[in-house]
């Protein structure tokens, strides 16, 4: 219950209580000075400001709460974890079923979703069918696959630890490489429904380019997968990945 506290300041944020909370009472640390209930009411406030949030505030609700229960369930003991998640996913399986368990898992915790609501919701000619189109793009799609690259370069980082790495519940790395396809196919085909798709291709595209150009994928032996994916994601983004190599050397990313 403490995770679950904690993140409802975020919810928060996004669709203001009448009073808020202690965020801390389930936790063991309470004296932060009221920086995070008045960060929630700060961030609430300032979304006032944007003409068309009315537009975009449930399904930014919808998709925080996702995130929210991901924490939760993820931290929960080793003995129950995965089986909780499972549990968590089968209430969602029915409007997801192409996916995997921990591939919504993955795609709950990404929030690029969210800040894409947000930004558009700036625009005060927004169109009502936007938000849904958005949503549809971003989740499971382009929010699975970042979450899973990011799981993807981490894998044995991860086994070290003993973290949990939800690119590891796929059978071999053949399933891995296929689904990751899947969802980098998924993403390009729902980004050129969106108004201003450009500008949603790049992020598809710059999210390869930085997680793939990490060198912890040539010392884990995953290049051939990385390149496959790249090829299949289109020629430019060689170049984007070049740059970001390069900006890796200069140490800036």
């Amino acid at each position: 219950e403490a995770f679950r506290e904690l993140h409802l300041s975020i919810i928060h944020a996004l669709d203001p209580p009448p009073s808020y909370p202690n965020y801390y009472r389930f936790y063991g640390y309470e004296n932060d000075g009221g920086y995070l209930r008045a960060l929630s009411k700060k961030s609430g406030d300032n979304l006032k400001n944007l003409p068309s949030y009315g537009m975009v505030k449930d399904s930014c609700v919808e998709l925080i709460s996702l995130y929210g229960d991901l924490q939760v369930y993820k931290h929960l003991d080793l003995k129950i974890r995965e089986e909780k998640l499972v549990e968590w996913f089968k209430q969602y399986q029915t409007s997801y079923p192409d996916i995997y368990w921990w591939e919504f898992a993955a795609a709950s915790g990404s929030t690029l979703g969210v800040f894409m609501l947000l930004a558009a919701s700036g625009n005060m000619n927004f169109h009502r069918e936007e938000p849904g189109q958005i949503v549809r793009a971003y989740f499971p799609w382009i929010c699975g696959l970042h979450i899973l690259l990011d799981y993807f370069i981490d894998q044995q980082e991860d086994k070290v630890h003993k973290d949990l790495n939800f690119v590891s519940y796929y059978s071999n790395p053949e399933e891995c490489l296929k689904r990751l396809k899947f969802f980098l196919e998924k993403s390009l085909e729902e980004v050129n429904c969106l108004p201003r798709s450009e500008f949603h291709l790049l992020i598809v595209k710059g999210l390869l380019a930085m997680y793939l150009s990490d060198s912890k994928v040539e010392r884990q032996g995953l290049s051939y997968m990385a390149w496959d994916l790249i090829n299949q994601a289109g020629p430019d983004v060689h170049g984007m990945y070049r740059f970001c190599k390069l900006l890796r050397r200069m140490k800036v990313l």
